[in-house]
């Protein structure tokens, strides 16, 4: 796993500025050359509004840093088959950030999809994430402390909370036992 090193930065500096003069890190093995084309496709989109399938269309020039994270093969791969691969790409981008009165950073993923925030933007009347196409998302900064992205934040805490509680049915005081102890140590 390769990393570029980035200095922490609170997480409302992550906005669509920062995205474009900011160092961004990618895992998983991707090219610092691929993370700075996804970084010009999210500037050049206007702040991400069909991000993922501009970065596809970009990575068809066989000399795009994109081109090779893709399968080129018609008879192998159809379209949605590249747009899930150009989502993966795009979601594989992390800053590191400080949260509100903590002092260690942490990883998370510059870009938010805006289908995350969906339900809960058509709830609260944010038309901005509501109607945004297919394969948008959003920078961090852009959407942190909005009604809407709270509102999904917490629905997937929850979520997630409910599906780590279901694989550990069978060691149920365990994992009361780590939930209690992961508690206990983020105060």
């Amino acid at each position: 796993m390769t990393t570029t090193a980035v200095s922490p930065v609170p997480i409302t500096a992550v906005t669509p500025a920062a995205v474009a003069a900011a160092p961004l890190q990618a895992f998983s093995g991707t090219a610092p050359r691929a993370i700075d084309e996804i970084r010009k496709v999210y500037v050049d989109t206007g702040g991400g509004a069909a991000l993922v399938p501009e970065v596809l269309e970009r990575a068809r020039d066989a000399h795009s840093a994109l081109h090779r994270y893709f399968e080129w093969d018609d008879t192998l791969a159809a379209e949605a088959h590249r747009l899930v691969q150009a989502e993966n790409l795009v979601r594989r981008v992390h800053v590191m950030v400080v949260p509100e009165g903590q002092t260690d950073p942490v990883r998370v993923r510059a870009f938010i999809a805006t289908r995350d925030l969906r339900d809960a933007a058509v709830t609260m009347g944010d038309t901005a994430i509501a109607d945004a196409p297919p394969g948008s998302y959003r920078a961090l900064g852009d959407v942190t402390g909005s009604p809407a992205y709270e509102a999904a934040t917490l629905r997937q805490i929850e979520s997630d909370l409910k599906r780590l509680q279901y694989k550990y049915r069978l060691h149920a005081s365990l994992f009361t036992t780590v939930v209690q102890g992961l508690a206990a140590n983020s105060q």
